[in-house]
């Protein structure tokens, strides 16, 4: 078993009266699946302290606008630790606009566009493993005291 570090770098902008009106907790969480007798499936999450590769690890991150002013152009960005792979389809969340990058950050597009640059010189789709960057952007201002939570899938490498 790997010791999983927790530390994930995170971006938060917003635009609005006060720069600072969001707060953020991130965390990281093992995702645990069992099949009982009859064939049920459930899942539940625990800290990720340690992880085997190949497991499921889950990154959170809770926000909250704690001022009193609306936010309005709400952008929050996360990096994907290169042990891992992104889980397509993990991302998108209700009210956003998800995108990605395959650049370290520099450019973002939809999943399907997402595209990188071959030793030959000639892009290509990119695929899970390529995503470096995940950006949510509100569509719509986030109202004082409301809260939400954002999340995507990996797997350990």
């Amino acid at each position: 078993m790997k010791a999983f570090s927790t530390f994930l770098a995170l971006i938060i902008l917003a635009t609005a009266p006060s720069a600072l009106a969001l707060s953020a907790t991130q965390t990281v969480l093992k995702e645990i699946r069992t099949t009982t007798p009859s064939g049920d499936v459930t899942t539940r999450y625990v800290a990720a302290e340690l992880v085997t590769p190949g497991e499921t690890i889950v990154y959170r991150l809770d926000y909250v606008n704690d001022s009193a002013e609306l936010v309005t152009d709400m952008v929050l960005t996360m990096p994907v630790p290169a042990e891992v792979i992104f889980q397509d389809g993990s991302a998108e969340q209700a009210g956003m606009e998800t995108s990605f990058s395959s650049d370290g950050g520099q450019t973002f597009f939809a999943r399907p566009a997402l595209m990188v640059d071959t030793d030959e010189g000639v892009m290509v789709p990119a695929s899970a493993e390529d995503v470096t960057h995940i950006r949510w952007v509100s569509k719509s201002a986030v109202a004082s005291n409301e809260d939400g939570i954002l999340k995507f899938k990996a797997v350990l490498k």
